[in-house]
């Protein structure tokens, strides 16, 4: 898997729903997990690194919307393989996506889940890495 920032943060596994919304198309993901700082998105077509968009989703278990510009800091391309992506063949195709404009609101609520979700379920959570030779 490549190197991209949220290898510094914790990341929680997801599977919930969500919109792009890129110029005037709307086109439907799953944010497959999230970290304080991002997500990693799995939507066809993929959006291409550097592409700016709008991103809405739920945290699990609620219905109050989180909607914030994203920036593609990486994509996960298909791989030979049917539903797996080329570049972390762990993941499905998709982008890792950089939150740029969160709500103080919605920052928070995510940080509690992460955090909740770590302390509580700490084999579903990726933890960071500290080894930096990782």
């Amino acid at each position: 898997m490549p190197k991209h920032l949220d290898d510094e943060f914790a990341r929680i596994a997801c599977a919930e729903p969500c919109w792009i919304e890129h110029d005037a198309d709307t086109c439907p993901g799953i944010v497959w997990d999230l970290s304080v700082i991002g997500a990693y998105i799995v939507t066809h077509p993929i959006p291409a690194v550097g592409d700016e968009f709008t991103l809405s989703f739920a945290l699990p278990g609620t219905s109050d919307q989180i909607c914030t510009r994203v920036r593609t800091i990486w994509q996960n391309i298909p791989s030979r393989v049917k539903g797996m992506g080329q570049s972390a063949p762990t993941l499905p195709p998709g982008c890792g996506v950089q939150f740029l404009s969160l709500e103080p609101g919605d920052q928070h609520r995510i940080e509690q889940r992460v955090q909740v979700t770590v302390a509580l379920a700490p084999a579903v959570a990726v933890r960071p890495k500290t080894d930096s030779s990782l």
